[in-house]
């Protein structure tokens, strides 16, 4: 397995872990203040699984930058898989955003209020998309080389 794959990995499983924590979050604060009152909590969640996106983005890239002595850093192939892995994650990441602008903002125009969950929305997307598309990539090159 190489740093890609890894890292696709590490980001599949820590952002699996961050949503289901953030839905346990705001589950608990429904069941504490009802149903009602959880919009005025939702950005502060939303802040924090921002924050914890990114921070996991952030610490992914670290880690599979650092270079083993004696292995081969990066092949052509592992670039092509990257960059059509950045483009679906891009693509996912602006979907994202818009859908979620387009749920989300009243026409009142509270866009300050609602920014942490489109942000926080779009990154999570965004990253779960790229991180999948690497790993079905490696996958189907698998299975083309038997």
């Amino acid at each position: 397995m190489n740093r890609l794959q890894k890292m696709a990995r590490f980001n599949l499983v820590a952002l699996g872990a961050i949503l289901v924590l953030g839905v346990a979050f705001i589950a608990l604060a429904a069941a504490n203040t009802g149903i009602g009152d959880i919009t005025k909590q939702l950005p502060g969640v939303m802040k924090m699984w921002l924050l914890a996106t990114l921070v996991v983005m952030v610490f992914s890239e670290c880690k599979a930058k650092r270079q083993q002595p004696g292995r081969v850093d990066f092949d052509e192939r592992d670039r092509i898989i990257q960059i059509k892995a950045l483009h679906c994650g891009i693509l996912a990441l602006l979907g994202a955003f818009l859908w979620m602008a387009w749920l989300l903002v009243p026409p009142e125009g509270l866009v300050s209020f609602w920014i942490p969950v489109l942000l926080g929305t779009a990154a999570m997307a965004g990253n779960l998309v790229y991180s999948t598309a690497i790993l079905i990539q490696y996958s189907q090159g698998a299975n083309e080389n038997e």
